[in-house]
């Protein structure tokens, strides 16, 4: 089980690891809320796989702790500005806005979705193999450790 440290006030620095995680999981359930009102739309199944690929670094982050800090620009910045887009491209498919100014705007979002769901896989990635690296490392170390006490 990890064990999530409180930032330092002092830093300036806002929040405590577990406070990120609860940030990442309420934006996943705003994702999963988005995608939910994009039945039949052309970016429901890139908002699925980014919803996956969310869920997935929740899960890492919450198993690995000291992988918070090196995700704290993708729960501040990079989820909610892409909840933030997707709510707008929502709304206009939903005749809240029908200039050619927001049919530009779906067209140029439903472009760059499917690029913001390879990005996440590319997030995701980045945390799991952060995992396998270390976990690679633990493994030497005890093979060092075992040899070296003839135990191996």
């Amino acid at each position: 089980m990890p064990v999530f440290k409180k930032t330092n006030v002092k830093t300036g620095q806002a929040g405590s690891d577990l406070e990120y995680l609860q940030k990442l999981k309420a934006t996943l359930m705003e994702l999963k809320l988005i995608y939910e009102r994009t039945s039949g739309l052309k970016i429901q199944k890139d908002v699925l796989e980014i919803c996956r690929s969310t869920q997935k670094i929740l899960q890492c982050l919450t198993e690995c702790g000291s992988k918070i800090p090196k995700a704290k620009l993708f729960i501040d910045y990079y989820l909610p500005e892409l909840a933030g887009i997707l709510n707008q491209y929502v709304a206009i498919k939903a005749g809240c806005a029908s200039s050619e100014e927001a049919s530009r705007t779906a067209a140029l979002i439903e472009e760059f979705v499917p690029e913001a769901r390879r990005a996440f896989d590319r997030i995701l990635e980045s945390v799991a193999v952060q995992s396998s690296a270390s976990t690679g490392a633990e493994i030497e170390i005890l093979f060092a450790e075992l040899k070296k006490n003839k135990l191996l």
